[in-house]
């Protein structure tokens, strides 16, 4: 997705991914996180980047496949939290670059990029890791992620030397909820889904001049 000078990518290329690592590793060594957990990859892991004026802005890495398997309920997190959908994916790390976190753009390009290449696969929950700034910072932008209570294998803990908690995003009544609103996110998912939808008919097209 193009936005005149960002562009998000679902990076399937090495140069993708070592520009993806240099985000991740950036933000780990600010965070004090540790590296190797940060760039870590799971078996069923998607990274979408963004790029300012072609250069590496900021990440986010989506874990899909088996809930049972998902980083936030590996045995340091929360092993007993109960998921009980199978349509949800976990954002195991959103992160942008500090010269461009005033940009608000670069990350809601990127999750309405991320939107818009998984909406065809049903999910209808998102997972994550948080803390009370980041959840805020998240329901500035239309994205209310509820905590997940202990009575449901959730509750804050210390995590990366955090004081954390798993949360969960409804998608379907998160995307009601920025219709109405007509937000900024909003529009941003309505054109990556535009721009995914011209790409289809696209090679739709091409497809039916082959066969001609």
């Amino acid at each position: 997705m193009d936005l005149g000078d960002i562009e998000v990518k679902l990076i399937r290329t090495e140069d993708g991914f070592s520009h993806a690592r240099e985000v991740l590793e950036g933000v780990a060594k600010e965070r004090e996180w540790p590296i190797d957990k940060v760039v870590k990859s799971h078996p069923k892991s998607l990274y979408w980047l963004a790029y300012k004026n072609c250069s590496p802005a900021g990440v986010i890495k989506v874990v899909l496949g088996d809930p049972n398997k998902f980083p936030i309920k590996e045995n340091e997190a929360w092993p007993e939290l109960i998921i009980s959908s199978e349509s949800c994916i976990e954002v195991a790390i959103a992160a942008v670059k500090p010269e461009y976190r005033g940009i608000r753009d670069v990350f809601l390009a990127m999750f309405a990029k991320m939107y818009a290449d998984l909406s065809e696969i049903g999910i209808t929950e998102i997972y994550a890791i948080l803390d009370r700034k980041i959840q805020l910072l998240y329901k500035r932008v239309g994205l209310s992620f509820e905590e997940i209570p202990e009575s449901a294998g959730g509750g804050r803990r210390q995590y990366w030397g955090e004081e954390t908690f798993p949360a969960v995003l409804n998608l379907p009544k998160t995307l009601v909820l920025l219709e109405k609103k007509q937000n900024r996110l909003w529009q941003l998912v309505c054109v990556a889904n535009s721009q995914k939808d011209h790409i289809v008919n696209r090679r739709r097209k091409a497809m039916r001049k082959r066969l001609a």
